[in-house]
């Protein structure tokens, strides 16, 4: 029997730990704890690994949506990096709440 952890181990772990931080820490809603849930899902579904650029990329598509289009997985592998940058920094502002500089 084997110890080792695979990467969708360690991606599980990470998941189950951020949504214990939104609620309890952030105090976020059970139906947001769950949204977020699922939407980390697809997007490692999507991704059919543990790649951790895929993961991302395909989060980024669950997320976002381009002139009312929802995007998808393939879409954000034809950008290239600044479109990706772009489209990351909006998602980011609309639905994240970014902590204060260090100082």
């Amino acid at each position: 029997m084997s110890t080792e952890s695979s990467p969708g181990d360690s991606h599980a772990r990470d998941v189950a730990a951020f949504l214990t931080y939104l609620a309890k820490e952030r105090n976020d809603s059970p139906h947001t704890v769950k949204a977020y849930g699922r939407d980390l899902m697809r997007a490692q579904r999507a991704a059919a690994g543990g790649d951790a650029t895929a993961v991302g990329f395909s989060l980024l598509a669950e997320l976002a949506e381009i002139d009312g289009r929802r995007v998808v997985y393939e879409d954000v592998l034809a950008m290239d990096l600044a479109e990706v940058s772009a489209l990351q920094s909006e998602v980011i502002g609309e639905n994240f709440q970014l902590p204060p500089p260090r100082i």
